[in-house]
């Protein structure tokens, strides 16, 4: 028997609750509940007359408890079940209680995962979007009243109208300058993913959320990066290839030299695609007097076309050089290009500077 006193009326609800345990399965058999009202002159007419208000809530919420919370805890045990008929929303149970919560902005319940995650990573058969046209939409007013749900590739996406205006059903956003709520309302902003990893501190290894376990740390296979853009591991550079623009790596001065295997064993396809991949990463290094300097040395059986460290050039200029570099098509004497490279680093390299250099080649040296 449990009584609970309400905070704000001298009332007192008594109740009694009969479990049955039946081998491995449990169940609720009726609940029994006596609600004991005071009704002594202390009691206001206003007080009295929210009484059975308040009554007919507390019945609600045991009814809500038995239909949600469908087994038995103990007084340690805690369980979570989704909200019927709302995928924004879930339950908390406890033996004597139960507490209804929201998600973040932008995010549905994931019963398997144990979390709120993106709405469209979640599968939820209340999902209105599920029985919907594509690009369809919903207001969620409980987040304010810019923010509404689109639908896209049958799932629900939050969105938020543009300042100035609010979102209207079946009109999308349109202009109110008295809607000034902020969309997302909170720092929680709903990411629109197909990716359950992130990126972890160190490159090598992502963080996978496994359901029921939470999130894992994993290794990448040998040789290889985790890219959060391809959400899967991929090869890098050394490991230090950078994943965007922004996140550049390769910002400290550097002077590189690329020796480029250019004899008769590679075709004349292979030998475009060994040009790009040599223009595709000095897109991704901070070209610059202070920054990264590259040099460009095409070898076969002799030393051919180079591209000097010095002087200086920029980015625009290295690639377009690099994508116009002569085929020689002779033997393979890597050793003379690595030579060459020495003397250009020592020639024009920068003495404050490390200094690389990048030997691509399909084989054997005809010249150890």
């Amino acid at each position: 028997m449990n009584i609970v006193k309400h905070n704000f009326l001298p009332l007192i609800v008594v109740t009694t609750t009969l479990i049955s345990v039946s081998h491995s399965k449990t169940s609720a058999k009726p609940v029994n509940t006596t609600f004991l009202l005071n009704g002594s002159d202390s009691i206001s007419s206003q007080d009295w007359n929210q009484e059975p208000s308040i009554v007919a809530q507390m019945i609600k919420t045991i009814d809500f408890r038995k239909s949600v919370c469908n087994r038995s805890l103990t007084d340690t045990e805690v369980d979570f079940y989704p909200y019927p008929g709302n995928c924004t929303k879930f339950v908390q149970c406890w033996r004597q209680g139960v507490k209804l919560y929201s998600c973040p902005f932008g995010q549905f319940w994931d019963a398997v995962a144990i979390t709120c995650r993106p709405s469209s990573l979640v599968q939820c058969t209340a999902d209105p979007c599920k029985q919907s046209r594509p690009k369809s939409t919903f207001g969620m007013k409980e987040y304010g009243c810019r923010a509404y749900w689109k639908c896209v590739d049958g799932s629900s996406v939050g969105h938020c109208c543009p300042n100035g205006s609010a979102y209207v059903d079946g009109r999308e956003c349109l202009e109110n300058v008295e809607c000034t709520e902020k969309c997302p309302p909170s720092k929680e902003i709903a990411v629109r993913s197909k990716c359950d990893k992130k990126p972890h501190l160190d490159k090598r290894y992502y963080i996978e959320l496994v359901y029921g376990r939470g999130e894992i740390v994993r290794p990448c296979p040998a040789g290889t990066i985790f890219f959060k853009e391809k959400c899967t591991c991929d090869i890098g550079l050394s490991g230090l290839l950078p994943k965007t623009r922004d996140e550049r790596l390769c910002k400290k001065p550097a002077d590189i030299v690329f020796v480029v295997d250019g004899s008769d064993s590679i075709n004349n396809a292979d030998f475009v695609r060994l040009k790009n991949f040599v223009a595709n990463l000095i897109d991704n290094f901070e070209i610059g007097t202070d920054a990264i300097n590259v040099g460009i040395i095409v070898y076969s059986t002799l030393v051919g076309e180079k591209v000097g460290l010095y002087p200086p050039k920029n980015k625009f200029i290295l690639k377009a050089l690099a994508n116009n570099l002569e085929h020689p098509k002779f033997g393979t004497d890597t050793a003379a290009g690595i030579q060459a490279a020495r003397e250009m680093i020592s020639q024009q390299g920068r003495p404050d500077a490390p200094q690389m250099i990048v030997v691509i080649t399909d084989g054997r040296s005809t010249n150890p």
